[in-house]
């Protein structure tokens, strides 16, 4: 299960390479929230509504041995003593799990005498109490034409113009950006590649700059304001777009800027995409990468059921991943949860395919730890 999409004929790295990377210090309000902030802001009502009982939660024990590198690697990003209003770490590596998720695991019991530590993992990640509702008025002042038009409606129009957006997006040259190197400019201009065509693409309205919270670096990505504005509830106020009619291959073209701050600005070209896609498949085979093989077709030979796959999934994640490899990836889909949850996010496509790659992390984790144990015991044993 790879990841490729069709996004990426305009690169947008997510790590600086070749010089390609734009970074800049943004003097917007929206920069000057911090990590500690945007962490209460996003997950303290989900934690409060987020009470499983029964089988809508797996609680396990996890071993020092198992998460020695998670271990390790929390004590590196948090290398400074926790104050008294924060939660105190829990040990054996369990400390960066308890952080990053602190609103998807309820910790519960204490550490036995062996230095385990007992943690409740929920099997679906919490919704908004309330569901976040789309400006409707916000589509019409992007696309006049919409008006009166419903938003289930306005959706199947992106989806007949995604082929001809996505050329657009690949239109436009990022690395000719000519960034200040402090503050941040409320437009710029940009260069149209040679093999623009304004009867096949649509180019993109303005550029979203999304800020990491721990860096205060922002990252630009070319937009189409209606495609946002079709499924985030949460976005800032866009100025007027970028005056695209007359532009031609190899012009210059000036396009507005909207700053944003993330949580997890690592996991936002994931999301990116499938909002200009609705590729389930490739949503979830991002969060979770695995050998194309390992989730094909049954021993038979013969095609698998759904959830055939997901068992599949599940059991080639134990394979192919450590625990603490295993940790990292939900903490990553828990990144990608805060910026949906930021963003006001409602689509369904999206919150299955993060629960689907929510569950299969945490059923391959219960798994995972249930070998150690019988390995452990086998050992013992064998003694």
């Amino acid at each position: 299960m790879s990841f490729a999409s069709p996004l990426q004929a305009h690169p947008l790295p997510l790590q600086q390479q070749q010089g390609n990377m734009h970074h800049f210090k943004p003097s917007s309000e929206s920069a000057k929230a911090t990590p500690a902030q945007l962490q209460k802001n996003m997950v303290g009502k989900p934690t409060r509504s987020h009470r499983h009982r029964g089988n809508s939660s797996v609680s396990m024990i996890t071993g020092k041995t198992a998460v020695r590198s998670a271990q390790e690697a929390a004590a590196r990003r948090h290398p400074k003593p926790y104050r008294r209003s924060q939660s105190p770490p829990v040990k054996n590596g369990m400390d960066a799990l308890s952080t990053h998720l602190a609103s998807s695991i309820q910790q519960s019991g204490a550490q036995s005498s062996s230095g385990d530590v007992t943690f409740r993992l929920p099997l679906v990640l919490p919704r908004p109490k309330q569901t976040p509702l789309v400006n409707t008025d916000a589509l019409k002042e992007m696309d006049p034409s919409l008006l009166g038009v419903s938003l289930p409606l306005v959706k199947d129009i992106l989806t007949a113009r995604t082929e001809s957006m996505l050329r657009g997006l690949a239109s436009v040259d990022i690395k000719t950006a000519r960034l200040p190197p402090t503050g941040m400019p409320s437009e710029i201009p940009l260069k149209i590649s040679p093999s623009y065509s304004s009867q096949s693409a649509s180019l993109p309205t303005h550029l979203l700059c999304v800020i990491n919270p721990t860096t205060s670096h922002g990252q630009l990505y070319p937009v189409h304001s209606l495609v946002l504005g079709a499924h985030c509830a949460g976005l800032p106020q866009f100025p007027m777009p970028a005056q695209t009619d007359s532009a031609q291959a190899e012009s210059t073209t000036t396009f507005p800027i909207v700053p944003i701050t993330l949580p997890h600005a690592e996991s936002f070209p994931i999301l990116f995409d499938y909002l200009y896609t609705k590729n389930f498949t490739r949503f979830v085979s991002s969060l979770l990468p695995l050998p194309p093989s390992s989730t094909a077709t049954g021993e038979d030979g013969k095609p698998l059921n759904a959830d055939q796959k997901f068992q599949r999934v599940v059991e080639a994640l134990v394979q192919t991943y450590s625990m603490g490899a295993l940790l990292e990836k939900m903490k990553f889909v828990h990144g990608l949860w805060s910026n949906v949850f930021k963003l006001g996010i409602s689509e369904e496509g999206v919150w299955k395919c993060m629960n689907t790659a929510w569950t299969a992390l945490v059923r391959a984790l219960v798994k995972a730890r249930e070998q150690q144990v019988q390995h452990q015991q086998q050992e013992k044993a064998a003694v």
